[in-house]
């Protein structure tokens, strides 16, 4: 049997678009078959994770591992060419899926980046880099403009209508599921959620820390990572103020955050950062945890500043400065943050976005004369 709806994805597996975009199609549509393009070697946890990750989505009845990788490449093209065959609407989620997509000669239907060609760019300004970013860029106004482009940030839709000239656009933030991740944080750890990727300032953050800890002795910090790099956050506090929570998992994460008090979201500013719109913003948030971030002109501040759920931090702030910043939040009064928490999780409600993209996927594909 067809389904009802096809979405293609290459690229590592997230904790939270994904799996979103597919709970938003089996809404949409029905039944609905998901294509992972793995960039990596297909070994067996690969395998049993993604089913992991399938089995947390009902409507997914269907689901198919391609080799993503160049060597690859070839073979994924010719199945995904089968798989979009007729008028099933298709959702392609992420820049480098729009080459298989192309090959098949298919329009997208949806549209759904999540970042930006410049997040290679934090790395170095290499050749490799530069000439990477231009070329996705050109992938994307070399393809038929698809009938509605999802992104994750107004900002976002911004940037794409002056690449693109595209019209339809929808900004979706990276949401949080309120099932999981309740407001009922109780402890007094001061929290990192993350990777240590170049875009999340876990230098800066370090320093930060480091200013914290001699101006509130008494202050306990938490790393929620998987992620090796952010043990500078560790070293830079001191092993017996600080620990580490291995979790990636939602459930895990809900559960290591209910010993926190404080999220940090630090961006320097930069393209990148104003137009993205991290998860944990929401985790924190539901969970009742206010955030200190930076104020960089994008979406995360604006809703800060609305809704008074943390602190903002001028980009140019010292590490000093944002240390100062937090002792005065650590001041606030904690029920009535709580209630501000919640209010910021209320915008970020996933069960509620899912409703509101549902009603507007358009509803067939359209092939490419």
């Amino acid at each position: 049997m067809s389904p009802n709806a096809v979405v293609l994805y290459r690229g590592p597996l997230g904790r939270s678009r994904v799996g979103f975009l597919l709970e938003t199609a089996t809404h949409a549509y029905g039944e609905t078959t998901f294509v992972w393009a793995c960039t990596k070697p297909m070994a067996k946890r690969v395998i049993e994770h993604y089913q992991a990750f399938i089995e947390r989505i009902p409507g997914v009845t269907d689901w198919e591992v391609l080799d993503g990788a160049f060597r690859g490449q070839l073979s994924a093209l010719r199945r995904v060419r089968h798989l979009t065959q007729g008028d099933v609407p298709i959702i392609v989620a992420g820049f480098t899926t729009l080459q298989l997509l192309s090959a098949a000669r298919r329009r997208a239907t949806v549209f759904c980046p999540s970042g930006i060609p410049e997040e290679r760019l934090l790395h170095g300004r290499s050749i490799r880099n530069v000439t990477g970013t231009a070329s996705n860029w050109a992938l994307l106004r070399a393809v038929p403009e698809p009938e509605l482009t999802v992104t994750v940030s107004t900002r976002m839709s911004k940037l794409f209508r002056r690449r693109t000239g595209w019209s339809e656009f929808e900004a979706v933030p990276l949401c949080v599921d309120r099932s999981i991740f309740q407001p009922s944080a109780t402890g007094d750890r001061l929290a990192y959620l993350g990777t240590g990727a170049a875009w999340q300032g876990i230098d800066y953050l370090a320093e930060a820390w480091r200013e914290l800890s001699l101006l509130v002795p008494d202050a306990q910090f938490r790393v929620i990572s998987r992620d090796q790099r952010t043990h500078v956050l560790v070293e830079a506090v001191g092993a017996h103020r600080c620990d580490i929570v291995a979790a990636d998992q939602p459930e895990d994460v809900a559960h290591a955050l209910q010993a926190c008090r404080i999220g940090f979201v630090l961006r320097a500013d930069n393209v990148v950062n104003r137009v993205a719109y991290p998860t944990k913003v929401g985790e924190y948030l539901a969970s009742g945890i206010p955030v200190v971030t930076t104020d960089i002109d994008w979406d995360v501040g604006d809703l800060v500043r609305q809704l008074g759920c943390g602190v903002l931090l001028p980009p140019n702030a010292t590490p000093l400065a944002a240390a100062h910043a937090v002792q005065e939040l650590l001041a606030h009064d904690r029920a009535e943050m709580t209630e501000r928490c919640a209010l910021g999780a209320s915008a970020l409600d996933r069960a509620s976005w899912v409703d509101r993209l549902a009603a507007r996927l358009p509803h067939a594909a359209v092939a490419v004369e």
